[in-house]
């Protein structure tokens, strides 16, 4: 009788144990997060569109001058390749326009979105402000066949050291001359001087003679990078 009830004590311990084992099991159980989850898999309820005001330069690129959020600042003053939404059409070169892109940036260059909203915000072409570094190499790298930096110093400050890939044109030759270098007024128009003065005047002027895109890039100063003599 004694070792009856000493194997139901031991069996009622054992079945305790267990019991005891398993509910500890399933309270620390905890979902964790899957790092390779497509982020397509995510809802995006809760993700606002990206805003952003942008110059439409053609082939479906835009010069973004202004973001509304502060997590993609980093697409300011840069080119942007933004799909349409569908049935959308597509603005004339020149024209200013506000976007908001899905805020899934697609790494290439330039980088690419999607849109879902576009409207007019000025379709008059106006000057656009922009890096000299940067819009010398990266306009001319993206559009070569369509863009055009134009040196608008003298001829001796040309000689003295100008951007790779410039071409010299005077300010006080830039009326009578332009259409010789730029035939085409839709195509992209960088000026640089060398302090910045010449610049903002020819870039007023081009726009003046009916080009639709004109960067101003101020002056050679403030460039960093390699010179041509």
């Amino acid at each position: 009788m004694k070792n009856i009830k000493k194997i139901l004590t031991l069996f009622m311990i054992i079945t305790l144990i267990s019991l005891s084992v398993a509910c500890s099991k399933n309270n620390s159980e905890q979902v964790v997060p899957d790092n390779n989850q497509d982020i397509s898999d995510v809802s995006d309820d809760n993700v606002e569109a990206v805003e952003l005001e942008a110059v439409y330069l053609g082939y479906g690129t835009y010069f973004i001058t202004k973001v509304n959020q502060n997590a993609f600042n980093h697409l300011a003053n840069d080119l942007l390749s933004i799909d349409l939404p569908q049935g959308t059409t597509e603005p004339t070169i020149g024209t200013r326009v506000a976007l908001k892109i899905e805020p899934i940036i697609r790494e290439s260059y330039p980088a690419q979105a999607s849109a879902v909203e576009i409207r007019i915000s000025e379709d008059k072409p106006s000057v656009i402000k922009a890096d000299l570094t940067w819009g010398a190499n990266s306009l001319l790298m993206h559009l070569p066949e369509n863009t055009h930096l134009i040196d608008v110093r003298t001829e001796e400050e040309y000689q003295e050291g100008h951007i790779p890939g410039s071409t010299l044109l005077p300010l006080n030759e830039l009326t009578d001359r332009i259409s010789e270098i730029v035939p085409g007024q839709n195509d992209i128009v960088l000026v640089y001087c060398r302090s910045g003065n010449r610049s903002a005047t020819a870039a007023k002027n081009l726009i003046d003679l009916g080009y639709q895109i004109v960067f101003d890039l101020g002056g050679i100063n403030s460039y960093q990078g390699d010179l041509e003599y």
